[in-house]
């Protein structure tokens, strides 16, 4: 089973201090009763991609790339 960002923030409010402190609570509450993914739905890509169109993480809400 998975965690998904989605439910949790939508666009609001993920970044990556906030995504840590999902994981830490998943590994915690969850993963004891069958959770072992935590999903980055959308929202975590810049608005535009690469110059070769791969699509890369929004480094000013993920600046440690996590």
């Amino acid at each position: 089973m998975g965690w998904s960002s989605w439910d949790a923030f939508g666009c609001d409010n993920l970044n990556e201090e906030n995504i840590i402190e999902q994981m830490d609570s998943l590994k915690e509450k969850l993963h004891p009763h069958g959770y072992e993914y935590l999903i980055l739905d959308d929202c975590w890509m810049e608005a535009e991609r690469h110059k070769y169109q791969s699509i890369r993480y929004d480094e000013e809400k993920f600046p440690d790339g996590y």
